[in-house]
């Protein structure tokens, strides 16, 4: 299976601006880390089709998840773990999807690893 290819959006902003149509595209956010802060505003969310998280504990700790699973604009079942697209076992073309990173030092880690072990 191949990553999704399109145009894109990515954001780290408070405030962002995107096209009125985001049906198919995928979004990236990585920047509201705290569960009152947000990115994407509940219309964007609500139009997702299937959101992608680096661990499933972001759904206790960004905004950006918390407030519209509390508010039902999203449900738990459409947040599904990166590894299960890595993986193959979910696709996601054609839909309108979301990856959702609100980091771990442990990865933070390993990519400063490869990068160490790859370029010195």
């Amino acid at each position: 299976m191949m990553p999704c290819i399109g145009e894109d959006y990515f954001s780290t902003k408070l405030l962002s601006v995107f096209p009125e149509n985001l049906k198919g595209r995928t979004l990236i956010g990585i920047g509201s880390y705290k569960p009152d802060m947000r990115e994407f505003p509940d219309e964007i969310i609500g139009d997702l089709d299937k959101i992608f998280v680096d661990i499933m504990h972001g759904i206790t700790e960004t905004g950006d998840l918390v407030i519209p699973l509390k508010k039902n604009i999203i449900s738990e079942e459409q947040i599904i773990p990166i590894s299960d697209l890595i993986l193959g076992n979910v696709a996601c073309f054609g839909d309108t999807q979301f990856f959702k990173s609100v980091g771990m030092a442990a990865f933070d880690l390993y990519g400063a690893r490869l990068v160490y072990e790859n370029y010195s």
